[in-house]
């Protein structure tokens, strides 16, 4: 009998832990519905090796005193935090620590991007009075970060490590979930549970009844754990995590499953990870819709998630689509003919006649142009880093003939400078001699009409593609190219890349803020 109730009571536990972090996912349903498949895709268990909650991107692992003293203080505190969860499974910090050396300065970052856009968003569910030490730090590291990712934060403390009371003052008031779990992934299981106290059981008797209202439970048989429609036979399945348990089927978005059993239950931490990338660019989509209707409710979330799962193409992968295939001045040694060889094997026995070729094809660069926004909006320091990257690629003498043109080209609202170089050499000393020239208003369209103009004269008999540098912000020209055109920002930087025509490539910087 005293077994007996300890289970009920330690289900009770579990239903009403579940009840209440059910409540909070509906009023997040309610509010943010854009949210609904990320809001799907995690389960609840109780999970006593943590004093609050946390989450291993499968399920949340919360202790039952924390969520009843929390729900009772504030419900809005318990949606702010449920919402800080899933966020940290929608940026993947979780997948992605294991990559940096201090794991205690990323799980820092990692809280302060989330905690960032959860303070952009204007929902009375998650609001929170703003702090000056929030605003002051929040300031100071867009100054130097641009996007508040969280890699980009970490790159920022490692680069300027603060110190010892700095940072615990910024642990303080920017740490609020438990990130032991991430540590837990690669067991699916979680791990054991320890075993509940006798005083938390007892405590557990005087809890509401967890199943108190619920039209969709009713009579004797519906307090039965026992019973497979009772939420708590679904319950039980999650709490225990055993590997046999069979796996979940995805729940309509629309209903919020009752015993908090989310669709990623039981997968392996890749797969997890790719599930959790498509709902982050699935909720980006949602957001391309959503947010220009309710842009100052959804703050910088769409933002961060545009900057953070924008595909980045390689300068290489551009260039070489530009490359032309013509013969060279080169002794091939790779080639030779083999008729030669086989009657010099044939008549001398032993002394093959080999003839090398003195031409071989090569794909090389001729014709490109460069062109640069030199307008007020564009800061030397960007301009400089797309100069360095670029010259570190093209001064490699196999990509170019022996003499080339690469037309520089600066432009603001007009064309102010067109300097042709006809040496790789010159292109890095070029760099770094560089000078700003311009500074007024941005228009794209004279650099177009500029080449027109050379080609026009014979001055790019060979031109392939046009890239321009640029953060994006002004007005774009409307007729295609018969040239590969590809508009390449700095991903630090504040871009407008949503605004490039289809018919032109976007390319961007390589993000270094990785360690």
């Amino acid at each position: 009998m005293a077994k007996l109730e300890r289970m009920r009571a330690h289900q009770d536990l579990i239903d009403f832990g579940n009840r209440i972090l059910n409540e909070a996912r509906t009023e997040l349903y309610i509010h943010l519905r854009f949210m609904a498949r990320a809001l799907d895709s995690l389960g609840y268990t109780m999970d006593l090796a943590t004093q609050s909650m946390g989450t291993d991107a499968r399920t949340i692992h919360y202790n039952p005193n924390f969520v009843f003293a929390l729900f009772l203080e504030s419900p809005q505190k318990l949606d702010r935090l449920y919402l800080h969860i899933l966020l940290h499974c929608i940026f993947r910090h979780m997948f992605s620590s294991d990559q940096y050396e201090d794991q205690a300065l990323w799980d820092l970052a990692a809280d302060i991007q989330v905690e960032s856009v959860l303070d952009s968003m204007d929902y009375d569910i998650i609001n929170r009075p703003a702090y000056p030490f929030r605003e002051e730090w929040y300031e100071r590291l867009r100054a130097e970060c641009r996007v508040l990712s969280a890699e980009r934060i970490y790159h920022y403390f490692h680069l300027n490590k603060p110190d010892l009371d700095t940072l615990q003052q910024l642990t303080l008031e920017f740490h609020k979930c438990d990130h032991q779990f991430w540590k837990r992934m690669e067991d699916p299981a979680g791990g054991s549970q320890p075993e509940i106290p006798e005083d938390l059981l007892d405590d557990a008797s005087t809890l509401p009844d967890a199943n108190a209202g619920d039209p969709d439970v009713d009579g004797s048989d519906a307090t039965d754990p026992e019973n497979p429609d009772h939420p708590a036979a679904a319950s039980n399945a999650s709490d225990a995590g055993t590997p046999d348990s069979p796996p979940v089927a995805e729940p309509d978005p629309a209903t919020p499953p009752k015993n908090g059993t989310g669709a990623l239950a039981q997968v392996d931490e890749a797969v997890l990870d790719e599930q959790w990338k498509d709902t982050a660019e699935r909720l980006q989509t949602e957001l391309t819709t959503f947010g220009a209707e309710a842009s100052d409710e959804t703050g910088s979330l769409a933002w961060v998630l545009a900057a953070q799962y924008r595909q980045e193409t390689d300068f290489r992968d551009f260039l070489e689509k530009l490359t032309v295939l013509r013969e060279v001045t080169h002794v091939d040694p790779d080639s030779f003919d083999y008729g030669y060889y086989n009657y010099g094997m044939e008549v001398y026995g032993n002394m093959p006649l080999i003839e090398e070729n003195e031409f071989r094809e090569e794909r090389r660069i001729s014709d490109l142009v460069i062109a640069i926004d030199t307008s007020a909006s564009t800061e030397q320091g960007q301009v400089q880093r797309f100069l360095d990257e670029t010259a570190a690629i093209l001064r490699r003498r196999t990509n170019f003939f022996q003499r080339i043109r690469v037309h520089l080209v600066l432009c603001d609202d007009r064309v102010q400078e067109d300097i042709v170089l006809t040496k790789p050499e010159e292109i890095e000393d070029y760099a770094a001699h560089f000078e700003m020239k311009g500074g007024y208003g941005t228009d794209f369209r004279p650099v177009f009409q500029y080449v027109e103009k050379l080609r026009t004269q014979g001055a790019l008999p060979e031109l392939r593609g046009l890239m321009y540098f640029t953060d994006g912000h002004g007005p774009y020209p409307t007729k295609p190219t018969d040239y590969q055109t590809a508009f390449v920002y700095d991903t630090w930087a504040d871009i407008d890349d949503q605004s490039a025509p289809d018919w032109a490539l976007k390319l961007y910087l390589k993000d270094t803020a990785q360690i």
